[in-house]
């Protein structure tokens, strides 16, 4: 991803993923500095909003208290343009395998293809998920 200058508070700030997981390494928590950059128009903008599958997948791998790997997810995903399947299946798969369902039940409602390609989620899903998960993508499918 293209390295994007931004000036703040007087330096200048690198704009990139990169830049990002810098942040997080650096912080003691992580979801109030993503809540922050997310809310920030100008990270918003240069990076949230195109942020790709794997590109999710490297934030999570960095979201090392697994009981925030889903507050995480929700906070990113209504920041990312045309947030999908392959999103949500790149956060859970990048996330503790306990804390799958919970990464799938936050994002959903940010999901703009699940009609399309609710099978390719169910696909990544093991049997337990599936059930766990049933109302919450019928829901989600009815909405």
């Amino acid at each position: 991803m293209e390295d994007i200058m931004n000036s703040m508070g007087g330096g200048s700030t690198v704009i990139s993923l990169d830049a990002l997981l810098s942040e997080m390494s650096r912080s003691i928590n992580i979801p109030t500095t993503i809540k922050e950059l997310v809310e920030d128009s100008q990270w918003q903008a240069q990076l949230f909003n195109s942020l790709q599958p794997n590109d999710l997948g490297r934030i999570m791998t960095k979201v090392l208290v697994d009981f925030d790997q889903a507050r995480v997810a929700a906070l990113i995903a209504p920041a990312v343009s045309g947030f999908g399947v392959n999103h949500i299946v790149a956060l859970m798969n990048a996330g503790n395998e306990f804390m799958k369902v919970q990464i799938v039940q936050k994002t959903l409602p940010f999901c703009t293809d699940l009609q399309q390609n609710c099978d390719a989620l169910k696909g990544a899903l093991t049997d337990w998920e599936k059930i766990c998960l049933e109302k919450d993508i019928d829901m989600a499918l009815a909405a």
